[in-house]
Parts: structure tokens; sequence; C-alpha cells
């Protein structure tokens, strides 16, 4: 064997072992913050910058596929600022892989008398309306186009309904065939 043999194999296995180590993780939070004595730590943030901390973050990723983000509004929110960031990023990097090149993601932040919105819209593949009651269950995955040439393992969205809802909130998707993907989440103040 050689030693870009080697060099191949250890990295194939180094890749499976973030793989594995990003799933444990993934569903320890999960478990976490089922925990009915979860106390969540909370500040006052400015949604725009949250937003565009990780906008900038996966810029060279929506780059590679020539995928325009734009985000519009702002709103402050009392939040747990890890949850709030992890939330924005799941959603942004699956719009991100699932959007077609040349694609385009627009986030919208709206306030609410009571609370605030932040709607993820991107213009790829869509889901079919049939997927869309079982997309937040743990694990799940279409067998559509968006996922085709996908990794992931379908806790992503799972995570997102519950930061959602630790923060007195909800998620709602709509999308179909050929329609892109709207995500609506909501939040109390």
């Amino acid at each position: 064997h050689s030693v870009e043999e080697y060099r191949r194999v250890m990295e194939s296995n180094l890749e499976e072992l973030q793989r594995i180590s990003s799933l444990i993780e993934n569903i320890l939070f999960l478990s976490k913050t089922e925990n009915p004595q979860y106390e969540v730590k909370k500040s006052h943030l400015h949604l725009y910058n949250e937003i565009a901390l990780v906008v900038e973050f996966y810029q060279a990723l929506a780059d590679e596929k020539n995928i325009s983000v734009t985000v519009h509004g702002d709103a402050d929110i009392n939040a747990n600022p890890d949850m709030v960031r992890r939330l924005i990023s799941n959603l942004l990097s699956n719009a991100i892989k699932y959007c077609d090149v040349n694609g385009h993601i627009q986030i919208t932040i709206e306030n609410h008398a009571a609370d605030i919105s932040i709607t993820f819209q991107d213009d790829g593949p869509g889901i079919a309306k049939e997927n869309i009651p079982k997309i937040f269950d743990r694990f799940y995955r279409t067998d559509s186009a968006r996922s085709q040439q996908v990794s992931g393992v379908g806790l992503g969205l799972s995570i997102v309904k519950s930061i959602a809802e630790i923060h007195h909130g909800s998620v709602v998707l709509d999308s179909d065939i050929g329609r892109g993907v709207r995500v609506v989440v909501t939040m109390l103040r």
C-alpha cells in the first residue's frame, strides 16, 4: 500500500468520525432540551447582527454555487445566543445545500406585537407536499430531489423545532416541488 492510499483511508476515517461526533452532539443537544428542568440562559440580541454573522460564515459555501443571500429587517429578542445561531445555521446551511446553482435565499426578520418571525425562502427544487408533515421528525429524509447528493442524518430541522419551542415559538415549513422552500420561525420576544 502506498502512502497516498493510507492518507485517503485516514481522511475517510476522519470524515466518518466527524460525522459520528456531530450526530452524537446533536442527539445529546436534543435530549438536553427535552428535559423539563433545562434552563435556557437568555440575553438581549439584535437578530440582524446574529444572522449577518452566520451568513458571513456560510458565504464561501454560497459563493461556490453562486447563491445570493439577502437579509431584510431587524428585531430585538431576549434569547439564547448559541441556540439562535444554531437555528439560523441549520436553516441557512439547508437552504444552501438544496438551493440550485445561481439561486437566491432571502431571510426576512419581522417584528410583531408579542413575537418576532424569521422567514427563510429559497428557490430550490422544493419538497413534495406529502413529505412536509414528517419533515421535523428525527432522522427523516425525503427521497426527493432535495436529498439526492446531500449528506446529513436528518436532525437539523428537529433541532430548529426544539430551539423555537424552548423560546416559546414554532416553526412552519411550506413548499411544493419546483417552488422552493419557505420556513417561518416564530419566537416570543
